[in-house]
């Protein structure tokens, strides 16, 4: 009788309109607790309302969806591996499995050893006063290749750099806030007082 009670609030997820509904639930399963709330069992929830009526959330919906073909496709490509090892002998079993194995280890290595050059780009970048967030975007499948890209970088992001220091320093148009004699718009109240005691 106390299997999978969940208590829930059932009041929360009621919606205008469906309050008969929900007192025709709670007068079904019976049970009330003291805050005036039914105790439904899991097995009560699911089959009452569906995962969109209790998430109230379509992308919810769909990552469900998803996660429940993806672990569909698991299990058939774990069927059809198991089909496969039947067929085999014990040498053939050892020998593919070896050969599995080594793939992974192999994935695993090339995981390892790009996240290594990465830490090392990261640093480069560092040392050379750039920030090591653009480390994910400069690394390579190797050292050298890396490196290249750093010098390439380093060389374009100064000469950007160097541009709009430039620009800005050459001055421009005057702001469009600024009167003819050179007094711009106070910005705020404190401003505008500084302004007026200054005498402006």
């Amino acid at each position: 009788m106390c299997r999978n009670i969940i208590r829930i609030p059932m009041q929360f997820f009621a919606e205008e309109g469906t309050a008969p509904d929900c007192a025709d639930a709670a007068n079904a399963q019976g049970s009330k607790q003291e805050g005036g709330a039914a105790e439904f069992t899991l097995d009560d929830v699911f089959s009452k309302f569906t995962a969109e009526d209790i998430l109230g959330n379509k992308a919810m919906s769909n990552a469900l969806e998803n996660a429940k073909t993806k672990w569909q496709k698991e299990q058939l490509d774990a069927a059809d591996e198991s089909k496969k090892l039947e067929k085999m002998t014990a040498a053939e079993r050892e020998k593919y499995q070896l050969e599995k194995d080594k793939a992974d280890f192999e994935k695993k290595r090339a995981d390892f050893e790009h996240s290594q050059l990465e830490v090392s780009v990261g640093a480069e970048l560092q040392k050379r006063g750039l920030s090591a967030d653009f480390a994910k975007y400069l690394t390579a499948d190797n050292a050298e290749t890396s490196k290249a890209n750093i010098d390439a970088f380093e060389k374009l992001f100064n000469t950007a750099v160097s541009g709009a220091v430039n620009t800005r320093l050459k001055g421009g148009d005057l702001p469009k806030d600024l009167h003819s004699d050179g007094r711009s718009e106070p910005v705020s109240l404190a401003e505008a007082l500084r302004m007026r005691n200054a005498g402006n």
